[in-house]
């Protein structure tokens, strides 16, 4: 769908409290709030229920968002924002790497090239959680939800420099340690 399309939903929703509105729009966004969730929490369950939360929230307070163009960074900071708050009640153990094969864009049929994403999936996970929280939802902000740094910066409550040089720095860290097996993904 197109931000168009969701803003008309959202601007339906508001007009006539539509259950079909609200379930189209969490269709298209859940995949994006769940992730988001998920980096930080670490535990499918949880992220389950924080997103979950967080669209409740949405929905109840939509009525308060002056610019319905800012709905994406709007909803993104309260999952952010709810995300963090399950994990301070609560410590995340060990990540669930079950959960993120279902992102990665395998070949089935070549067990060779699900292996690989596998591995590299794995690499990448591990990598993220030596970054730390903060570091690694900016990534995936950036790269997985595709935000613009300004709509970032306004769902981690950070500054636009400040997370432009967090990407920075975090992209560094992950090229430098990189296995040599993954020069050619590393190559601008």
């Amino acid at each position: 769908m197109t931000p168009t399309a969701d803003i008309n939903l959202i601007k339906e929703y508001l007009r006539t409290k539509s259950s079909s509105a609200a379930f189209t729009f969490v269709g298209n966004y859940q995949n994006a709030v769940f992730g988001l969730c998920y980096r930080i929490l670490k535990i499918r369950e949880e992220a389950e229920e924080a997103a979950q939360d967080s669209f409740i929230k949405f929905f109840e307070s939509l009525h308060k968002l002056q610019d319905t163009d800012k709905f994406k960074s709007w909803l993104m900071s309260i999952a952010h924002r709810t995300a963090i708050d399950y994990h301070r009640k609560k410590k995340a153990p060990a990540q669930d790497l079950e959960v993120l094969p279902q992102s990665v864009n395998t070949d089935q049929s070549n067990p060779d090239k699900v292996l690989r994403s596998k591995q590299r999936l794995e690499l990448l996970e591990g990598l993220f959680a030596q970054l730390g929280e903060l570091d690694a939802t900016l990534l995936q902000l950036y790269y997985v939800q595709d935000m613009t740094i300004k709509d970032i910066a306004d769902t981690v409550n950070q500054s636009e420099s400040n997370v432009k040089v967090r990407l920075m720095r975090s992209r560094e860290v992950l090229k430098k340690k990189m296995s040599p097996n993954y020069k050619e993904e590393l190559k601008p």
